[in-house]
C-alpha cells in the first residue's frame, strides 16, 4: 500500500489492501490515499517495515467480528506467543471469546506478532480446508472443487499456500484430519488438511519462511464474521473428498471408513443413507431401458460398501442398523450387477456382497472400540 504523506514521519500503515482509509485514521497522521493526481515526490511504500505490529493492528477488529485469535510467533513451530513471560494458552478461548482487555493487553506484549485465528465454538464452529499443494496448476482445481460442492466461501486466505475457511453445524463435531496426495503409489509431500476443533490458522503478518504477507482477494476476518462462511454438512464435505480423490489419488482414503463429522451414538432410526453415484467405473451394457455392469463388478462392490459405510458409521454401530444398510447395499448391487460367470445368479451376488460388506465394516469397529474415532458430542 502506498500513502501520501502530509508529514515528514508519517506513523505505519496497514499492509493490506481494500481497508478503507481517511485523514483521521490512528495508524497515519496525515495521510491520503495515492491517485493519478498525486506528485510522486510525496509517495511512500508502507510494504516490510521493520516492526510492522500486525497483532495490534488486526487483533481487535478480529474480535469484534467473533474470532478467537491470538499472537501467534513468526518461527518455523508456530507457537502462540510470550506475553509476560508465558505462553499464550488458546485453548482456554475455545468455549468463549478472549475479552477486549486481554486483546488489549497482547497488543502491547506482543504486538509485533502474527495473528492465528483458533478454530473451536467460540469461532462460529468454523473449520479451515488447508490446501498444501505445489504449484498453481494443482492447486487451482481444488479450490474450485471445494467453492462448487462446499460453497462460495468469502474466506480465502493465501500464505504460501491457500486456505478456505468454512463453518460447520454445531450438533456435529469435526475430526481434524490430513490427506497425503499419491504418487506411484507413495504418499507425496503434497496434502490437503481439514482444521477443525483446536487447530489454528495464521491470518495476519508475515510468512516464518518467505516473509510475505498472508493476504486474502476475496475478504478478510477482520471485515465479517462466521457467519459468513458457508455451513457445510458431512454429505459435502464427503462428496469433496471424493471429487479430489477422482481427480488426483489421495493415499488411502478409499480404505477410510469411518466420517469425520461425528456426534452423539443414538439408536438407528431406520433412515439408511445411500450414497450418490456420480462415476459408475467399470463396464456397462444396455439391458433394456438400463445398464448392467458386466466388467469391474468386485471393485464395484468394494467401492459402494466403503461409501455405505463411511456415509452411514452411526447406524452400522448396532446390528440393526448394519443389516437396514446391508440390505440397502444389497439391493444396489442386485439391480446394477449382470448375471454371468462367477456372478450366475442373485445368491452368488449376494454371497460376494455379504462378505465384502462385513469385512468393511468390521474394519471401521475395531477403530470406534479403540477410542480413537470416538462418536462424541460437540462442546455447546
Amino acid at each position: 500500500m502506498s500513502v501520501a504523506s502530509e508529514e515528514s514521519k508519517p506513523v505505519s500503515v496497514f499492509p493490506v489492501e481494500g481497508l478503507p482509509y481517511a485523514f483521521a485514521h490512528p495508524l497515519f497522521k496525515g495521510a491520503r490515499l495515492v491517485t493519478e493526481g498525486t506528485s510522486s515526490e510525496t509517495v511512500r511504500s508502507r510494504w516490510h517495515e521493520l516492526h510492522e505490529p500486525h497483532f495490534r493492528w488486526w487483533a481487535q477488529r478480529c474480535l469484534e467480528q467473533g474470532w478467537s485469535v491470538f499472537p501467534q510467533a513468526r518461527d518455523g513451530k508456530r507457537r502462540p506467543a510470550l506475553v509476560a513471560g508465558h505462553s499464550v494458552r488458546p485453548s482456554q478461548y475455545r468455549d468463549k471469546l478472549p475479552s477486549a482487555e486481554e486483546i488489549a493487553f497482547w497488543s502491547s506484549k506482543a504486538g509485533l506478532s502474527n495473528v492465528a485465528v483458533q478454530f473451536c465454538p467460540a469461532s462460529g464452529y468454523t473449520f479451515a480446508i488447508d490446501i498444501d499443494v505445489e504449484g498453481e496448476r494443482n492447486t487451482t482445481p481444488i479450490i474450485r472443487l471445494a467453492l462448487e460442492i462446499l460453497g462460495e466461501t468469502p474466506f480465502h486466505r493465501w500464505g504460501r499456500r491457500p486456505a478456505l475457511i468454512y463453518r460447520r453445524e454445531p450438533e456435529h463435531a469435526l475430526r481434524s484430519a490430513s490427506y497425503r496426495f499419491e504418487d506411484n503409489g507413495n504418499p507425496s509431500a503434497d496434502q490437503i488438511e481439514i482444521l477443525s476443533d483446536g487447530k489454528a490458522l495464521t491470518c495476519f503478518g508475515e510468512h516464518y519462511k518467505t516473509g510475505q504477507y498472508f493476504t486474502w482477494p476475496v475478504k478478510h476476518i477482520a471485515e465479517a464474521g462466521p457467519q459468513a462462511a458457508p455451513l457445510v454438512t458431512a454429505e459435502q464435505l464427503r462428496q469433496f473428498l471424493d471429487a479430489v480423490d477422482q481427480r488426483r489419488p489421495l493415499a488411502g482414503y478409499r480404505t477410510r471408513t469411518v466420517s469425520h463429522f461425528t456426534s452423539e451414538a443414538v439408536e438407528f432410526d431406520g433412515e439408511v443413507i445411500t450414497p450418490p453415484r456420480r462415476l459408475e467405473i467399470g463396464v456397462w451394457e444396455r439391458d433394456g431401458l438400463g445398464k448392467k455392469l458386466v466388467d469391474g463388478r468386485q471393485e464395484f462392490l468394494f467401492r459402494r460398501a466403503f461409501a455405505y459405510v463411511r456415509l452411514n458409521a452411526d447406524a452400522i454401530r448396532s446390528e440393526e442398523g448394519s443389516r437396514a444398510v446391508f440390505a440397502r447395499y444389497l439391493d444396489e448391487a442386485l439391480r446394477s450387477m449382470a448375471r454371468s460367470g462367477r456372478w450366475h445368479s442373485d445368491e452368488a451376488i449376494r454371497r460376494e456382497a455379504d462378505s465384502i460388506f462385513r469385512r468393511t465394516r468390521d474394519t471401521a469397529r475395531p477403530a470406534w472400540s479403540s477410542g480413537a474415532c470416538r462418536l462424541r458430542r460437540s462442546r455447546p
